[in-house]
């Protein structure tokens, strides 16, 4: 295959690559079941079930069930001057049933209190068997009363508001007026769903800032919900005055802990809101064998809050850390220490609220690169067609062992799962077959030649569309389909098949003619290749999102160099791969093996 980069055979490609929670509100619907006499197994239009909500206003939402309802007409009757209400099909059952909806119009004409008894199905001019219902028509907005009490809130915090309103979905919007003690009325946006088969429509606002104001301490709220329809608005009475202490949000600091680029900070937040805050860091560095250096007063050292993990956290980011801490550092200091004080930071608008000081001594230590290899149902699928389906655990343990092994005496963790902690990680997929298409052994899906390691969490796995904009193969990892290009007896006459191949997993791969090994009884030697061929894989690829090979612009080494994990798949045959006896060992070049003890110091 050739490729923008690289000319590496089918065996191996270089591809780089609400508001909302809610507010109570309730609804109540009338649901008709019976079918009236229409018979739902016959092929013209009938009912089955019809959902309209109580009371029923313009712009109310009307759910039907039945047969014959794609581009059809539901009335609502009660008396004369029906109401057409044109519904569109949303699904159909496999029973046939066939669910539609519709929205009751603006401009109906009904007085307040009309009845509503029935629903009917317009068909061909005639009406369809109908269904009995039971609502009433109102102009009016309903009321809402606010049931929030009050009492200590932090930021973020969920608070149920109101009750007893009966907007619905497609009616309009729902607005929140505070008035804090300390000046004018400022609205909050609720959003209230509903669900007609219950009838109940809830809705809740978050406490943020924006209402609630950013110091902490008491204060005093009086609350009222705008309620807008698509005819009307109506402004609901004031609360009485409510009582609320605003908890402050909280930083703590591990007294025990260390610092690492592209890890969580030893830092817990409580109490923030979701977006809007930072850390701030002042203090003192003493890099190894260098004068101190004091971090000046610049907003460079604030670092934005994230989520991770469902949890507010801090981390140095790669590009954070390279740009404001290493040249703190300087090129040659592996540790140093960081002696000073941290202030949350929490903002809204050009408000700000800083949080107190929190004293801070951690060491500064080196990067540690994490690898997430991901061995998980393609990789048990693949392994199947090699005759070790029933040995997926054995096989997982040896590749991890091994891809451990080819980065030995390096700061980098090898894993099938993340360690707690690391945010930034290198992941790489172990798949079944070749996503691109092209019967690859593994691709490397990243863009760019990261030289130096400056990013830490490329992704060698699920699709990358920047690679597939730069014109390279799209999806990353290693593809254990590939490895069949090995076989004599499936590609007799390639350079690179060997009877080798067919002589260790022949008994085994159903591809090739065995038999599944079966549990209880381990294919020595079937497993143990099938590990040093993903393990050696999978250390070329991540070679390349590390910046390998050293020393060169091109993405392999050129020429035969026994052994060497970054040449050129043409250069790397079966019995090395697989270590067999007599062949090089897999090892890095002596140029990659310097440039990554300089990037990954032990």
């Amino acid at each position: 295959m050739t490729t923008s980069r690289a000319n590496d055979t089918a065996l191996h490609a270089r591809q780089r690559p609400n508001l909302v929670r809610f507010l109570a509100m309730i609804a109540m619907t009338a649901v008709a079941t019976t079918t009236c006499g229409g018979d739902p197994t016959r092929s013209f239009p009938a009912l089955t079930r019809v959902v309209v909500p109580v009371p029923l206003r313009a712009g109310s939402p009307v759910s039907v069930h039945g047969f014959g309802l794609a581009g059809a007409t539901l009335r609502l009757e009660g008396g004369s001057d029906p109401v057409a209400i044109e519904l569109s099909l949303t699904a159909v059952g496999a029973d046939g049933v066939e669910v539609a909806g519709g929205t009751v119009p603006a401009d109906v004409g009904w007085t307040e209190g009309r009845v509503v008894d029935r629903a009917c199905l317009a068909e061909a001019g005639a009406l369809a068997p109908c269904l009995p219902v039971a609502t009433s028509w109102t102009r009016e907005v309903p009321a809402v009363a606010v049931l929030w009490g009050g009492g200590k809130v932090q930021f973020g915090d969920p608070i149920t508001l109101a009750s007893d309103g009966l907007l619905l979905p497609g009616e309009g919007t729902v607005t929140l007026q505070s008035v804090p003690t300390s000046g004018g009325a400022v609205s909050e946006p609720c959003v209230a769903t509903t669900d007609l088969q219950t009838g109940r429509s809830v809705a809740r606002v978050e406490a943020v800032p924006a209402w609630l104001g950013l110091t902490p301490g008491a204060r005093s709220l009086r609350l009222r919900l705008v309620q807008t329809t698509v005819t009307e608005s109506r402004v609901g009475p004031w609360s009485e005055p409510v009582a609320v202490e605003v908890v402050a949000a909280q930083l703590t600091a591990d007294v025990h802990g260390e610092l690492r680029r592209g890890w969580l900070a030893p830092l817990t937040v409580h109490g923030v809101p979701s977006g809007g805050w930072q850390v701030r860091l002042t203090g003192t560095w003493q890099a190894d064998g260098k004068e101190p250096a004091t971090w000046t007063d610049t907003a460079a050292r604030l670092l934005d809050g994230q989520t991770w993990a469902g949890q507010p956290a801090v981390w140095w980011g790669s590009p954070w850390f390279l740009n404001q801490i290493q040249p703190l550092l300087g090129a040659t200091s592996s540790t140093a220490t960081l002696q000073g004080e941290a202030r949350l930071v929490v903002r809204s608008g050009q408000d700000s609220w800083w949080g107190p000081a929190v004293p801070v001594l951690w060491p500064v230590r080196p990067t540690v690169q994490v690898i997430e290899v991901e061995l998980g149902d393609a990789f048990a699928v693949g392994l199947g067609r090699l005759g070790l389906g029933n040995h997926v655990a054995e096989v997982r343990q040896r590749v991890i062992a091994r891809l451990t092994g080819h980065f030995a005496g390096l700061s980098v963790v090898v894993a099938a799962q993340r360690p707690a902690g690391a945010v930034e990680v290198l992941q790489l997929a172990v798949l079944d077959r070749d996503p691109n298409g092209f019967d690859l052994l593994g691709s490397d899906n990243s863009v760019g030649k990261d030289v130096g390691n400056t990013t830490l969490d490329e992704r060698l796995t699920g699709y990358g569309a920047a690679a597939a904009v730069a014109g390279q193969t799209a999806y990353g990892g290693v593809f254990l389909n590939g490895l069949f290009l090995f076989s004599a007896q499936l590609h007799p006459g390639e350079g690179q098949a060997t009877d080798q191949f067919d002589a260790i997993f022949g008994p085994w791969s159903p591809r090739l003619g065995g038999t599944p090994a079966p549990l209880g009884q381990v294919p020595e030697l079937a497993v143990e290749t099938a590990a040093r061929l993903i393990a050696h894989t999978a250390a070329h690829e991540i070679g390349h999102a590390l910046g390998l090979p050293a020393g060169t612009d091109a993405y392999h080494h050129p020429g035969d160099h026994p052994g060497w994990i970054m040449d050129e798949g043409t250069a790397r045959p079966f019995a090395e791969r697989a270590g067999l006896p007599g062949a090089a060992p897999v090892v890095w070049g002596p140029v990659d093996d310097a440039y990554l003890q300089a990037i990954l110091p032990p």
